[in-house]
C-alpha cells in the first residue's frame, strides 16, 4: 500500500481499487477525509515537501502531479501535470530532493526520468 508522508502531522494512503486516498492527520489516529483522484488505481505515492508537490502512479501507467496546500486539519489538491509515463501499472516513484524530477519504475520493465514542470521525459 503505497504511503506518502506531507509533513511530522499528515500522511496520505493510497492503494484502493477506486482511486481513493485516505488523509492522515497523526494527532488524530484516524483518518479524516477520502479524497478521491481521478485515477484506476493508486499504484505509488512520492511527496516532494520541498515543492509541496504530490506524485501519484496509477495501474494505468499514468503519473499525476498535483500542488498541495495544508491549512490547519484541511488539505487541497492542484492537478498540475498528467503524463502517460508507462504502458502498465507504475510500481514506484522516486523523487529528486534538490530538483523538479521523477523516476519511475512499472511492470512493464522500463524505468522513466521527468522534468515534472515540462512534462518532459529524459533519456535514462
Amino acid at each position: 500500500m503505497p504511503i506518502a508522508t506531507v509533513n511530522d502531522q499528515l500522511a496520505i494512503v493510497g492503494g484502493f481499487y477506486n482511486g481513493n486516498a485516505q488523509i492522515i492527520f497523526f494527532k488524530e489516529g484516524k483518518y479524516n477525509r477520502v479524497f478521491k483522484f481521478p485515477s484506476s488505481t493508486i499504484t505509488a505515492l512520492a511527496y516532494h515537501s520541498s515543492y509541496h508537490l504530490l506524485y501519484v502512479g496509477d495501474a494505468e501507467g499514468y503519473l499525476r502531479v498535483y500542488g498541495v496546500t495544508v491549512h490547519a486539519r484541511q488539505i487541497e489538491f492542484e492537478e498540475k501535470r498528467l503524463i502517460k509515463a508507462h504502458d502498465s501499472k507504475i510500481n514506484d516513484i522516486i523523487l529528486n530532493p534538490g530538483a523538479n524530477l521523477a523516476i519511475t519504475c512499472s511492470e512493464d520493465g522500463a524505468l522513466s526520468l521527468f522534468n515534472s514542470y515540462s512534462r518532459t521525459s529524459l533519456p535514462i
